[in-house]
């Protein structure tokens, strides 16, 4: 489908064919409930794997004639949960998603417009869904279907992906675009951050701490994004600043200073430019440095949580998101967009859309094998061919 990740060339391979009619039994049910074949999704997934393959690309340019690069033993966890990843990636959703986000971007740089506020992002192998909060004409390569005009479809073998073409949009459409889990039909299901602005996890302890993690993971990987500032308050996925260059540790006053001044400096460009938001501006801004995201992870208690909620909260026209665990009796901002996760199993309905959604997990065995994969990809050494 596309030749990359990026997506910034389409091959124009896609076809509407789903073929089914080819797989066996077990695998319709594994692509329908990919919850019980892995419990976080594809697009996390093509994130570590995509990082993996680049840290093993520098240590096979680094490794002594006769040896190879170190690599996961075949009898340990970590190895098994890297066979899971390249079971369920998505690298060619990814790119279709890359692609159609880069013609809407060109289309409207071109004819005007600012990009639509997204309440989801349905992804599959054969087509995009963009699911606004209102109807709204849409930009090529979308179209919509009559009887749902608040949601833009983009089939993978669309001429309007420009097969062939190189581009080269203005900026990122959503930088802080991340995966949530599937809807009931099994496709991946993705939410843009900065729509939310402030994301609270809710209910379970474990349930949150795991899609914490998930989410943790896949943005400090950042998929959508050449660049994706993460902070991280708290020990919660602190392992990810070892074996991941976006994401970092601080505090919550620190990180709340950092909302503020980031936020403010978007306010004054945007008064300066006349535009009404970030999505308005970014088609049309040659340096797109103001619009990139910026997002704090916090599953610190309330008195640590607060200020960076209520600063998000505070400044909705703004490039940031606070992602966030709270106990289910805490009060939070009029607009927040809350996940009561009290299972892996239990459907969840998504705030905006209210899209029935089974939340990803990235359990503690799952994650510490990540980490473990990662850290060996930093590894310096070689080995001995066998």
């Amino acid at each position: 489908m596309g030749e990359d990740i990026t997506g910034r060339t389409w091959g124009g391979t896609g076809a509407r064919d789903d073929g089914l009619d080819a797989l066996e039994d077990w695998e319709i049910d594994a692509l329908s409930e990919p919850w019980k074949r892995w419990s976080a999704t594809g697009v996390l997934a093509a994130a570590v794997l995509r990082e993996l393959a680049r840290l093993r690309r520098i240590q096979q340019r680094r490794r002594r004639h006769g040896h190879r690069i170190p690599m996961p033993d075949p009898a340990s966890s970590s190895h098994a949960t890297e066979r899971s990843m390249r079971g369920v990636q998505l690298p060619d959703g990814v790119a279709l998603l890359n692609r159609a986000l880069d013609v809407l971007t060109v289309t409207l740089e071109a004819e005007g417009g600012d990009l639509p506020e997204l309440d989801a992002v349905v992804l599959t192998l054969q087509y995009v869904e963009l699911h606004l909060p209102g109807p709204r004409v849409p930009v090529a390569p979308f179209a919509t279907d009559p009887s749902r005009p608040n949601v833009w479809v983009c089939w993978a073998d669309s001429p309007a992906l420009l097969p062939g073409q190189a581009l080269a949009p203005p900026c990122e459409a959503y930088p802080a675009l991340v995966s949530v889990g599937w809807d009931q039909q099994g496709h991946t299901v993705l939410i843009d951050l900065e729509r939310a602005g402030v994301l609270n996890l809710t209910g379970d302890p474990d349930c949150t701490r795991h899609l914490f993690q998930a989410l943790a993971t896949e943005l400090a990987a950042t998929l959508f994004s050449l660049h994706l500032p993460v902070s991280l308050v708290g020990q919660t996925a602190a392992e990810l600043t070892t074996v991941l260059e976006d994401i970092n540790i601080t505090t919550a006053n620190t990180a709340a200073t950092g909302l503020r001044k980031h936020a403010a400096w978007q306010r004054t460009i945007l008064y300066e430019i006349g535009a009404d938001s970030p999505r308005a501006a970014r088609p049309h801004e040659a340096d797109g440095s103001p619009w990139h995201g910026y997002v704090v992870l916090s599953p610190d208690p309330h008195s640590a949580l607060a200020p960076l909620v209520d600063m998000r909260a505070a400044w909705t026209q703004s490039t940031t998101a606070v992602i966030a665990i709270s106990p289910p009796t805490l009060p939070m901002p009029n607009g927040t967009w809350t996940l009561n996760c009290q299972s892996p199993n239990d459907l969840v309905l998504l705030p905006g859309s209210g899209m029935p959604v089974h939340l990803q997990q990235l359990d503690d065995a799952q994650f510490a094998d990540t980490i473990a994969l990662l850290t060996l990809g930093h590894s310096t050494g070689d080995m001995p061919a066998n």
